[in-house]
């Protein structure tokens, strides 16, 4: 290993224990060391972005700029790195989670502002979801048709390439366009949950856990529906986002569901892991800029979801008491 791998490895140990201000020292030193170790730029941005630092995060994140991309789209157009959109058109492509895509699908307004034709590659996953927005919406199949554009990005890049920050995050969110889901649901007070996400998620070990762990809110005076498609019957996201609108609040684990429900302005309780929190919902801190509507319960310690259940059973039985 070199000196760059040794600093890096001791980075990602304090990044375990939460000793943030260490491990940036060591990520630093790794870059030191060598300027172009990809993982201690990645993994110091991301530990910048989750500490509010955006401005520094950006430029480490920009590694690509002045090489080839090696995960590129098969386009024969370049990327969008911050040019001028005034007459231009910009196709915006699917890479990372579902809930990235609705998360930055807020920025189309603001590229169609810049004076861009905005293209949108929707995943079948979505259905017609995405269909209200104002750009052209492109439903991926097994022959894709990509009309020729000026420039490409990835959704998750956008805010990147306009140098956001915590005080410019777009407050208004998309239109999302929901799908009749017929299902029967009980009278009352409805609470849809949600325990899991994709399995194949990095960190999905760690922000996921079984259907048990509601079971201490059974009891409360709610009816829990569950929001996952094996059971709720949903085969598209415009149908769970349709089941999702005729919930009172949803409770749920880090995954797409929140970012639908937060589209929706639905209340929404977001369940957090202490391990390698994704850095959009930030530090200590129990409200997000990106979504009004949610409300964020984190672990206090790896893997433990006793405490966050035990607070979230409270603050249900409270919200009931208040007839919801």
């Amino acid at each position: 290993m070199s000196a760059a791998d040794d600093h890096c490895a001791l980075a990602f140990r304090y990044l375990d224990d939460v000793r943030l201000s260490e491990s940036e020292a060591c990520f630093r030193l790794a870059l030191a060391a060598d300027p172009d170790h990809l993982l201690a730029r990645t993994q110091l941005a991301d530990l910048l972005l989750s500490l509010g630092r955006w401005e520094e995060a950006w430029p480490l994140n920009r590694v690509y700029d002045e090489k080839p991309r090696p995960d590129a789209p098969p386009v024969p157009f370049p990327e969008w790195r911050g040019q001028s959109l005034g007459g231009k058109s910009i196709l915006i492509w699917p890479r990372f989670g579902l809930g990235d895509q609705i998360m930055f699908a807020r920025y189309i307004p603001i590229l169609r502002a810049m004076g861009a034709q905005v293209t949108l590659i929707v995943l079948p996953m979505f259905g017609n979801v995405f269909d209200g927005l104002d750009c052209n919406v492109v439903h991926a199949a097994d022959e894709l048709i990509i009309p020729p554009q000026d420039y490409w990005v990835y959704s998750a890049l956008i805010p990147n390439r306009l140098n956001q920050s915590l005080a410019t995050v777009p407050t208004s969110v998309p239109f999302l366009r929901t799908t009749p889901l017929v299902c029967d649901l009980p009278p009352g007070p409805k609470v849809g949950i949600a325990w899991r996400g994709n399995p194949v998620h990095a960190n999905d070990a760690d922000r996921t856990f079984s259907r048990g762990n509601f079971q201490a809110l059974e009891d409360l005076g709610a009816a829990l529906i569950p929001l996952d498609y094996e059971i709720s019957g949903a085969t598209t996201l415009a149908q769970t986002a349709d089941l999702i609108s005729k919930m009172d609040l949803v409770i749920s684990v880090d995954t797409s569901t929140v970012h639908l429900a937060g589209t929706l302005n639905k209340p929404c309780w977001v369940l957090l892991p202490k391990h390698r929190t994704d850095w959009r919902w930030l530090r200590d801190r129990s409200d997000t800029p990106w979504y009004p509507s949610l409300k964020l319960y984190r672990q206090t310690a790896r893997g433990d979801w006793g405490p966050v259940i035990a607070q979230v059973a409270a603050d249900l039985k409270a919200k009931l008491a208040e007839a919801m």
